[in-house]
């Protein structure tokens, strides 16, 4: 999730994201750093499969180049 808010920042000309250290937020609220330091791995591969569903942007990149086209585009 950090790679794409990230990227999606650079996307759109923002600044990139403040972090703030993991011990920090561990004692402010633990069970906000439980969440964000759980991984839920994700597929569509089912989605693709019984449904022949395709993405329209193929990669994060790809989708992200785009998006940064259209907001120098709406400048």
């Amino acid at each position: 999730m950090r790679e794409f808010i990230v990227r999606l920042a650079a996307a759109v000309s923002g600044p990139p994201p403040r972090t703030i250290p993991s011990w920090i937020v561990r004692l402010a609220a633990p069970v906000i750093a439980e969440m964000g330091a759980a991984k839920l791995p994700l597929s569509n591969a089912l989605a693709k499969r019984e449904l022949a569903w395709t993405l329209h942007y193929p990669t994060v990149r790809v989708g992200l180049a785009e998006l940064q086209r259209t907001v120098l585009r709406a400048a």
